[in-house]
């Protein structure tokens, strides 16, 4: 009976040792998620310190920016819009949110407006140059702040036989200089200037070669025609004359029973009628085409 008992007793030793085992594990476990838990407090608790501060921070922020909201209605700033603009005071308009709506540029600061071409005397290009030249010093003012800098920019832009006309008294060591761009604009029409231009173009409304051609749309006739007409000044029945003139002879016939006395109103008639025989026309091609299509077929 002893030996029996003695036999069975590292047996229960070892068990106990196996759950003492497992105890201490458990232990170790349990502190570490203790542990775990802690530093899951100590984060909690951090945030929840971090979220009080930025709300006072928020709040103290909110309060600020009232203060500071913009009352006017509007605050002018100096600083340019872009590279092509100067350092000039701009107009914005503020809404009471703060938001300001798009700026308008003042016309004058365009510093890329196109330069004129250069000028070489070329009397058909004339008007043409100094038409742009006009809209260069309009539109790019700022870089001519003084009547000098305008003087300069033409006597610099002109070339060859313009050159010359403006040579004289465009030397700074000239006796008779020029004091405003007036004076060189005037000089350089009086060398290529049309004064017979108007005798030129009424000697054109009267020339045959002139007249509409026969397979001539009216609308680029007309263009021929408005171009030369418009500075003779001509009243509105010397103008339908001379239309009825200068036009094909089937468009004539057309508006033979017209009797307006309004040259709008006749262009716009004539222009009608020349789009409606032109589609006439084409609708005429397109059956002698079928026809001679059907022919061939049936040979």
């Amino acid at each position: 009976m002893d030996s029996d008992q003695e036999e069975t007793r590292p047996e229960s030793s070892l068990t106990i040792q196996h759950y003492q085992a497992q105890i201490h594990g458990l232990n170790t476990t349990i502190q570490n998620l203790n542990t775990t838990v802690t530093r899951l407090r100590e984060s909690r608790d951090l945030h929840r310190s971090n979220a009080k501060t930025l709300t006072a921070t928020n709040t103290e922020l909110q309060a600020k920016i009232q203060a500071l909201t913009i009352k006017e209605e509007t605050v002018t700033l100096v600083e340019p819009l872009d590279s092509d603009v100067d350092e000039q005071p701009i107009k914005l308009e503020v809404t009471k949110t703060g938001t300001p709506v798009p700026t308008v540029l003042v016309v004058g600061n365009n510093k890329k407006y196109p330069d004129v071409p250069y000028f070489y005397g070329e009397k058909e290009k004339w008007d043409e140059w100094r038409f742009h030249l006009d809209s260069k010093f309009r539109q790019s003012a700022v870089l001519f702040p003084s009547e000098k800098d305008k003087m300069d920019y033409i006597r610099d832009h002109c070339k060859s036989i313009a050159f010359d006309v403006l040579k004289a008294r465009a030397d700074p060591l000239s006796e008779d200089p020029y004091n405003t761009t007036k004076e060189m604009i005037l000089e350089l029409h009086g060398m290529f200037g049309d004064y017979d231009k108007l005798a030129k173009n009424d000697a054109l409304l009267h020339d045959p070669a002139f007249a509409m051609k026969k397979k001539e749309a009216f609308d680029e006739f007309y263009a021929r025609f408005s171009a030369t007409i418009a500075p003779l000044g001509y009243s509105e029945s010397h103008k339908i004359a001379a239309l009825r003139r200068l036009i094909t002879l089937k468009l004539r016939s057309r508006i033979a029973g017209i009797s307006s006395s309004s040259f709008r109103s006749v262009v716009e008639h004539l222009r009608k009628t020349d789009q409606d025989l032109r589609q006439l026309e084409a609708m005429h091609v397109d059956v002698e085409e079928i026809d001679e299509q059907e022919f061939k077929s049936g040979l």
